[in-house]
């Protein structure tokens, strides 16, 4: 009479599940040891790659003057770090003019990378960063917007009419990019 334990003496195979969360790309090496009922052991070697995935992040740090500003200078200062779960390959920074054509680029593979674009002239400048890992993925920045002015706005006088009892003083205010801020105080 069989107790039915035998018949599982005898199977020719046993399924056997495993599962692990690896958040770190690599070779994952696992040994398999396996024993009959006779003593007889087989050990048996298997390697699991894990790749990666994940586009490594981009962060913009000061002194950069990245955001919708307007800069009294002719040069932009940029510092960007890049960080990634296995290795950062590349970091790049692109700059643009005003119509969208890129004028300038410069690559760094050590981060942060920290680089000054110089001997712009005045205008509305856009720039963004990529970062690529080992692993051949990418990360593009948001576009950043900076203005750059160097020049003082202009002021004249338009026209002075001292006909009434109130003074009606008229300027002219002028600017190359845009005028913000306008005010006027009279002393007497």
């Amino acid at each position: 009479r069989k107790y039915g334990l035998e018949s599982v003496f005898w199977q020719s195979s046993i399924f056997l599940w495993f599962n692990a969360t690896a958040t770190t790309p690599g070779t994952y090496n696992f040994t398999v040891t396996t024993m009959n009922v006779s003593g007889f052991t087989n050990v048996t070697l298997l390697s699991v790659i894990v790749n990666d995935t994940t586009p490594p992040s981009l962060v913009f740090h000061v002194p950069s003057s990245i955001s919708t500003v307007s800069i009294s200078s002719s040069s932009l200062a940029v510092n960007v770090s890049a960080s990634d779960n296995s290795a950062v390959q590349s970091i790049s920074l692109f700059l643009y003019n005003s119509s969208g054509a890129q004028i300038n680029s410069s690559t760094s593979i050590v981060s942060p990378f920290f680089f000054n674009f110089t001997n712009l002239s005045e205008g509305r400048y856009f720039i963004n960063a990529t970062a690529n890992d080992s692993a051949g993925n990418r990360n593009l920045s948001e576009t950043h917007t900076v203005i750059l002015d160097i020049t003082p706005p202009g002021i004249s006088f338009g026209s002075i009419d001292t006909s009434s009892t109130s003074l009606n003083i008229t300027l002219l205010v002028s600017d190359a990019l845009s005028v913000s801020n306008r005010s006027c105080t009279v002393y007497r």
